[in-house]
């Protein structure tokens, strides 16, 4: 390696580098060396930006070696910017009569990943199909075909046997406006599985008990099993939950079994095609698509990764196969259209509102409002008199007041949650309910630890006589238990 090859190589290898177009052909010819490291190329070229794609045309013609990587970072730099298939076609058509193997490959390739059904595009890439130049060629005008045909595509690729390919095309032609039924009545005996973050199962437990006179079959961390659900919607109903989907219990779960089992719930819940997507993140892809292409022989259902409504996996560590509702209507938290960084997920601020509890003269107090999830959620449960929330971030005080704008009763302050008091005319704070911040998002050392004591040692300045205080570390940590009980 010359000495200007190995400048290139110091700049590729830091994490930092972003070059400009002067800067392409210095790196044209490094891509040319045999030793040259195609992932740092490839990084390095795709953040040249929108240039990049007319600044390497002249050497698609003159460069083999470097030509497909080129074309590979040009692809990518365009998908980036949002780059339409009209984009595409008019700088990877041309290239197919490209005089490099390589070369017309790399734009075959290209135009496949635009995975968008073009009927013209579909057309020209079946006709080369009848007579590739070779057959890694064949190869990628199946994949291609795979992911921008239609059923013409489908009959063709099936035809061939390209499985794979045939697959692709068949998900892509069943694409439209399928949903999931989800006001649909389900039958008795169906098991539906709910997933929460792990240690608000017994939380959901209340809430199946209280609000729809349930009770699980079975628990486990993070998964939670009821039968008697009387629809999907009637889930929406329950606040603390993540995901919802159709169970299958057995003693040695296996996929293919699984999508035997689920596959009619999945289809009668489903309005038009059933879609479905392979949830097994300890396979690599090429056994990955090994089991797509099996199991599209044992059932109708299309696999979708993309687009799909069901999302079915084995849960691990459990004896259970879950067909989880991927698209499901879910409007219980559209208040929120802002966010923070360490904001609450729902479900959590949910469940701290429901084991505060309602009181319909409460003051409600959170000293860490982030976007205001928790007040939200205590404004679900029932009346209150006030909600007051305070934090130091504008960007917070921002992201709550618009969450919370359609609720009365509600002042937002910028205030530090170690020295704030309510106002006299609001009265003293009967509930303190709060997910304190917590690790880098919000503090660069990560040490909260200290602040978060005298925060507890405040709010015995602040409750009233019988106020009550929710918060995650007085639920999780020894330590503040301690304090609040002195």
């Amino acid at each position: 390696m010359n000495s200007t090859h190995a400048v290139i190589a110091t700049k590729l290898s830091d994490l930092g580098y972003t070059p400009s177009v002067k800067d392409l052909p210095a790196l044209v010819a490094y891509a040319e060396e045999p030793e040259s490291d195609d992932k740092l190329l490839l990084r390095a070229l795709v953040r040249i930006g929108p240039n990049l794609s007319q600044a390497c045309l002249p050497y698609l013609q003159t460069h083999a070696r470097a030509a497909p990587l080129l074309l590979r970072a040009v692809g990518k730099s365009m998908r980036q910017t949002g780059s339409d298939l009209a984009s595409l076609k008019r700088y990877f058509l041309p290239l197919l009569e490209a005089t490099s193997a390589r070369t017309r490959r790399e734009a075959i390739v290209q135009l496949g990943k635009s995975c968008e059904v073009d009927t013209e595009l579909e057309e020209l890439l079946l006709a080369k199909l009848l007579a590739p130049h070779d057959d890694a060629e064949g190869r990628a005008l199946t994949e291609a075909l795979g992911k921008v045909g239609s059923h013409k595509a489908y009959e063709a690729l099936h035809s061939a046997g390209a499985g794979r390919s045939a697959v692709i095309a068949a998900r892509n032609a069943a694409r439209g406006n399928a949903c999931i039924a989800h006001e649909a009545p389900l039958p008795p005996d169906t098991l539906v599985a709910f997933r929460t973050r792990r240690g608000l199962e017994r939380v959901l437990r209340t809430e199946l008990r209280a609000v729809l006179n349930l009770l699980p079959e079975k628990t486990y961390p993070g998964l939670t099993l009821v039968r008697g659900l009387p629809s999907l919607a009637a889930a929406l109903s329950l606040r603390t939950w993540v995901d919802i989907g159709l169970a299958h219990a057995e003693p040695r779960p296996n996929i293919a079994d699984a999508l035997r089992a689920l596959a009619p719930g999945m289809t009668a819940l489903t309005t038009g095609t059933a879609t479905y997507r392979l949830d097994l993140p300890k396979m690599s892809r090429g056994a990955l698509w090994a089991e797509v292409e099996r199991l599209a022989q044992l059932s109708e259902l299309k696999n979708d990764p993309k687009e799909a409504l069901w999302e079915l996996a084995i849960e691990p560590g459990v004896a259970v196969a879950v067909a989880w509702a991927k698209k499901l209507p879910d409007t219980r938290f559209s208040y929120r259209v802002a966010d923070v960084p360490a904001s609450s997920h729902p479900t959590i601020a949910a469940a701290l509102a429901h084991v505060g509890g309602v009181e319909p003269g409460d003051v409600v107090w959170d000293p860490f409002v982030g976007a205001g999830l928790e007040l939200a959620e205590r404004a679900q449960r029932g009346p209150y008199a006030k909600l007051l929330g305070t934090d130091l971030s504008n960007d917070a005080l921002t992201a709550a007041r618009a969450n919370l704008v359609h609720l009365a009763h509600v002042e937002l302050r910028k205030g530090d949650a170690l020295t704030f008091m309510p106002a006299a005319e609001h009265g003293r704070v009967t509930l303190i309910l709060s997910n304190p911040p917590m690790g880098r998002r919000v503090r660069r050392d990560g040490d909260l630890a200290d602040d978060l004591v005298h925060f507890v040692q405040h709010a015995a300045n602040v409750l009233a006589v019988g106020g009550r205080i929710h918060h995650y570390l007085a639920s999780h940590c020894s330590r503040y238990c301690s304090i609040l009980a002195s």
